[in-house]
């Protein structure tokens, strides 16, 4: 019960000395060191009875030898792994303090891109990664509630901005981490660690109720602002609009002072990754508005102009009768308002005012012939032009469609109860469009994953149309979740987008190794012929051998001086032979190095040698012919040419398609989208078109025009800096094309191509309004 006395012990954190929030900080983390190293205890008590069971239960010798040296291991090293465990929560909560939380993703560390060359993350990492993911992800669902409380207590006291699942020390990630951090090295097979994790997962869960319930009584004296009660009081403060009658007054544009509080610093949930922060009143305002509403000003007053000059005043519905009857409409979207979705001719704002006007007469709101006040006419017509701008800007399908438009009614409620949500970029109801319409985006549900997404659009959808009364934070509460659902759903998305990526850095780092072994050949024989044996050593083996080493070693090292001697060496041989010189040094060694780098060694290397010694021995002895004559001996390993050389296994280059091991078998199954295609001799294009190309950011999404005119939603995802090729990636991360500037230029030419604009769907959808209605107002 909220008794005076109790009220009376809440204190602002604010007001409390830097020695108490140390404290309040230091008891948080000391609850966290008694519950996980607990919990970790317990897993690795009972590790040697699961992984056993495992062991009976495998057929395969491999696996057997793995889960005993993994129960091995833990014996023997369990002081390090509690050890790591407690240090790696420890540094977490360090950061935290310093205020620079620190940012997990459950994946291993990794090499910096100049240093990582051309490895790939392995499958078992993949694999790693994902369940670490996927636990974080259970846990994250499980405790959303109290983890919500506290991120913006733990936040306060550290005074950052947001926390969230990647930055709480105490929360899903950072739990997982430790474990992961704690194994990593120890147990290296990839069929015990996950069976670790499955034990730890099984524990933590109730261990972390228990200790998200301590850490709330410990902190329970540390109060956060409440969003919507700041708005509410921001709105009771601005002061009255001219431009609107005294009712109205609440709705006016913001001053800068209201804008720098309520829900642009309220905006951040846990799971959400479009949450405002403190944002400035300068960066959160909304500049399109006051010419949008001028212009919409000007639109109606024209309209209204054509009316009859002797038409009688007709009565006007306020704003209490339009959001009664919206309320009215809102669990079922009329037939008439859904049929305007599909078709482009219809006016969604005309068939919206129609409908209400309609139902408030038939609820007695209203008489025959009324029409809606000032700002219901101001309200629905932006929201039904949004509404149009938004599904004809966007590849959303029907059933999408059909979804958006049962958002439109408690968006033109929430217009008429706060017209904010036009004026301020990071307001709820905002941010949850935004991430409907980034979720629908191009997503034809061809897989599992994204069927599901869809599935949690129609539940937030469903859950907007039931319980929104008038009380705007459900936006907010809408937005959190999804957010947090669509942001681990990309987060598999990335696992396969980063494959694709090392997989074309893979195959440009190989074609310029092979261009470069091709230019050392040209600059060796000079475009002279040579033996036939000796042109196919050359050629075969020793520009494959040198661009081996160019690759593991670099160009500059003294592996790569040896590789390039040999060939030298060789062609110097020859030279001499031809002129009857003595035998030169002995190559063997040099010749045998080469033949390793393509699989050829033992008896085969022997022959190969044998061979090109003796058709230097018959040039010496001016028999020409006869070593023109001798061929090196086949190799199945051998290459068949230096530009059509297989990729060197010493280098672990691989360049596939999809990462089987980071989507699901549904996935797999759907076949790739073919790349645009692109003439060989391009056709004219724009110069500004490429410098538009240059332009785009990694992480900037285009669309690609199909042959039937379905666009395609494609993000940039790599840049090279070897070819300055540009990779697009699909939906599902899986690898588009990757095209110069030139050709991506022509496309756009050729209407194939489509550049879309940074802003979100909402700004987007505003933008074209407002040009609708420049271009629909009269000029002056």
């Amino acid at each position: 019960m909220d008794t005076p006395t109790a009220r009376t012990n809440i204190v602002d954190v604010r007001s409390r000395s830097g020695e108490q929030v140390n404290d309040l900080l230091t008891g948080a983390r000391a609850a966290v060191m008694r519950t996980l190293p607990a919990v970790l205890a317990n897993v690795l008590d009972r590790a040697d009875d699961a992984l056993f069971d495992f062991v009976q239960k495998s057929s395969s010798s491999l696996e057997q030898q793995e889960y005993f040296d993994t129960m091995r291991e833990l014996r023997r090293q369990r002081g390090v792994i509690e050890q790591r465990f407690r240090e790696q929560i420890g540094v977490s909560f360090a950061a935290l303090g310093r205020g620079q939380p620190i940012v997990v993703r459950c994946a291993p560390q990794t090499e910096t891109e100049a240093d990582r060359g051309l490895s790939l993350v392995g499958a078992d990492e993949l694999d790693e990664q994902l369940a670490a993911e996927q636990l974080a992800g259970a846990l994250e669902r499980r405790h959303s509630g109290p983890l919500h409380v506290l991120d913006r207590k733990l936040a306060v006291l550290a005074k950052v901005d947001t926390l969230g699942p990647a930055t709480n020390p105490a929360g899903p990630g950072h739990v997982v981490n430790a474990l992961r951090v704690a194994l990593e090295g120890i147990v290296p097979a990839l069929p015990p660690r996950l069976v670790l994790y499955k034990i730890y997962e099984r524990d933590v869960q109730t261990a972390l109720t228990a200790l998200y319930a301590e850490l709330s009584r410990l902190l329970v004296d540390v109060t956060v602002a409440d969003p919507a009660a700041a708005a509410q009081a921001r709105r009771r403060d601005v002061p009255k609009s001219p431009k609107y009658p005294s009712q109205y007054a609440d709705t006016s544009l913001p001053t800068d002072e209201g804008v720098s509080s309520g829900y642009a610093s309220g905006g951040g949930g846990y799971g959400s990754g479009s949450g405002a922060g403190h944002a400035t009143a300068s960066h959160d305002i909304d500049e399109l508005l006051p010419t949008l509403r001028a212009l919409l000003n000007e639109y109606r007053a024209a309209r209204q102009s054509s009316e009859p000059a002797g038409a009688a005043r007709v009565p006007t519905m306020d704003v209490h009768g339009t959001v009664s009857t919206l309320s009215n409409l809102q669990s079922e979207l009329p037939q008439a308002v859904r049929s305007a979705i599909d078709d482009p001719s219809a006016s969604l704002s005309v068939l919206l005012k129609q409908e209400v006007l309609r139902r408030a007469e038939q609820m007695g709101l209203t008489g025959p012939q009324s029409r809606l006040d000032e700002r219901g006419e101001e309200s629905l017509e932006l929201v039904g032009m949004l509404f149009d701008a938004l599904l004809g800007q966007r590849n959303f399908e029907h059933g999408v469609r059909d979804q958006m438009a049962r958002m439109v009614v408690p968006y033109a409620k929430a217009s008429l109860l706060d017209q904010q949500m036009f004026a301020m970029k990071s307001h709820p109801a905002r941010r949850l469009l935004n991430t409907v319409a980034e979720a629908c985006d191009g997503n034809r549900g061809e897989t599992t994953a994204e069927r599901e997404l869809l599935g949690r659009v129609e539940g937030t959808v469903d859950r907007l149309v039931s319980d929104f009364n008038e009380d705007l934070a459900i936006f907010s509460e809408l937005d959190v979740e999804l957010r947090s659902f669509f942001d681990q759903h990309k987060q598999r998305v990335e696992l396969t987008e980063r494959r694709a990526t090392e997989a074309q850095r893979g195959k440009e780092r190989l074609d310029e190794a092979r261009a470069m072994a091709n230019c050392e050949l040209a600059a060796v024989m000079g475009g002279r012929n040579a033996p036939p044996a000796i042109e196919q050593f050359l050629t075969h083996y020793w520009t494959h051998h040198i661009a081996v080493v160019a690759l593991r070693d670099g160009v500059e090292s003294s592996r790569f001086k040896l590789a390039r001697d040999a060939g030298d060496q060789l062609w110097s041989a020859f030279l001499g032979s031809e002129n009857g010189a003595p035998r030169p040094i002995d190559l063997r060694d040099h010749l045998v190095r080469v033949l390793g780098s393509s699989g050829v060694t033992g008896v085969s290397a022997d022959e190969t040698v044998g061979a090109i010694e003796w058709v230097l021995q018959a040039l010496r002895l001016g028999r020409v012919e006869a070593a023109h004559s001798r061929q090196l001996p086949a190799v199945d390993s051998a290459p068949a040419t230096a530009t059509e050389a297989a990729t060197p296994a010493a280098v672990s280059v691989s360049v596939p398609e999809v990462v089987e091991s980071a989507v699901t078998a549904d996935e797999a199954t759907v076949p790739a989208v073919e790349a645009p295609v692109v003439a060989e001799a391009l056709a004219a294009y724009e110069p500004e078109d490429v410098e538009r190309v240059k332009a785009l950011q990694v992480g900037n999404w285009v669309e690609f025009i199909g042959a039937d005119g379905t666009p395609q939603p494609a993000k940039l995802s790599w840049i090279s800096p070897i070819s300055s090729r540009l990779l697009f990636v699909n939906r599902r991360g899986m690898r588009l094309c990757a095209s110069s500037a030139e050709e991506l230029a022509e496309q756009i030419k050729q209407g194939k191509m489509v550049l879309r604009a940074a802003d979100s769907a909402f700004e987007r959808a505003m933008s074209q309004v407002l040009g609708k209605l420049r271009d629909a107002t009269p000029a002056k």
